[in-house]
Formats: structure tokens, C-alpha cells, sequence
């Protein structure tokens, strides 16, 4: 396909990208189609994979809750779903997410420098890897909810959190 660079358009998700921006509060949005999240969130299974945790680093950089949402046609459609979403996990936890997973679709980072949006990304990533081998070894061993719940809310992790934001240098 050729593309005419004066002939340039938004992306359909731009409401999508703008709500993150806004509604939860990130400055930095990442939002990836990784093969590695996608063979999962495009299973029968969809983000159920993700809804435990299996090691520590994910519930560090990616937060202890991912927000969730169906497949839905890109677009505004799917922006207003995302919002729903967005408003319904503050509620739910008290702050935004740091990773949102579309089903049959991608993922979203959503960080406060541009260096956090990536370790989500690359996180997400990971863990995904990790999710398929553990399957193809005979399921997940997941963390219990209270050593998940013990390890997000652990000031060292909370200190390498900070650590792991990083400035952005152009």
C-alpha cells in the first residue's frame, strides 16, 4: 500500500489515545499489537491469563490489576468502552491502570514518562511469554492474592517503581 504523506489522517483510535491521556491520567501512551500478548488475549482464554500473577516484576511494572475490555471495532465505539472501563477500575481500586489489555486486539501502557510506558510494554511482553510456557508445562503456577497484594504494596518495591520511571531525554 502506498502512503501519501500530505494526505495524512488520525489514527481511528485517537479518541482511545486521548481518553488514556486524560481519563487516566497518563502522559506517555503505549499501545502495541505484540504477538506475544495477542496469542493469549486472541485464546479462548483472553485476558484471563493476566488477571493472576505469576512473578513479581509484573505486579511492579505492570500494577497489581490490569483493566480489561472486550473486543470491540476500533474506533469511537471502542473509545467509549475503554472510558467505561477506565471510570469503572478507579472506582474499583481507587487509582488508573497501568496496563489495559483489548481482547482479539492489543495492549495499552499507560505511563507517566515515556521510559515507564516502555518497561509496561516490555513487561507485558514477558509475562505473556511466561504465561504460554507455563501452559505448555501444565498450567500456571500462580502467586496466591495475598502474596501478590504483599508484593505491590512492599516499600522496596515501591522504591523500585520510582526507579524504574525513569526521565525521559530526548
Amino acid at each position: 500500500v502506498l502512503v501519501d504523506p500530505s494526505h495524512r489522517r488520525p489514527s481511528v483510535e485517537t479518541f482511545l489515545h486521548a481518553l488514556c491521556l486524560h481519563d487516566a491520567g497518563a502522559k506517555w501512551v503505549a499501545h502495541t499489537h505484540a504477538v506475544s500478548v495477542n496469542q493469549i488475549l486472541c485464546s479462548r482464554l483472553g485476558a484471563e491469563p493476566f488477571l493472576r500473577h505469576l512473578f513479581p516484576d509484573g505486579i511492579v511494572v505492570c500494577g497489581r490489576h490490569p483493566a480489561v475490555v472486550p473486543y470491540v471495532d476500533p474506533g469511537f465505539t471502542l473509545a467509549l468502552v475503554v472510558r467505561d472501563e477506565l471510570r469503572r477500575y478507579q472506582e474499583a481500586h481507587g487509582a488508573a491502570p497501568k496496563l489495559l489489555l483489548m481482547v482479539n486486539h492489543g495492549l495499552v501502557a499507560l505511563g507517566q514518562t515515556a521510559q515507564e510506558a516502555l518497561n509496561i510494554t516490555l513487561m507485558a511482553d514477558k509475562w505473556a511469554k511466561i504465561i504460554v510456557g507455563t501452559y505448555a508445562l501444565g498450567g500456571p503456577n500462580f502467586l496466591p492474592d495475598e502474596q501478590s497484594e504483599r508484593i505491590d504494596n512492599r516499600l522496596d518495591e515501591h522504591y523500585r517503581r520510582q526507579q524504574l520511571h525513569g526521565a525521559f531525554k530526548p
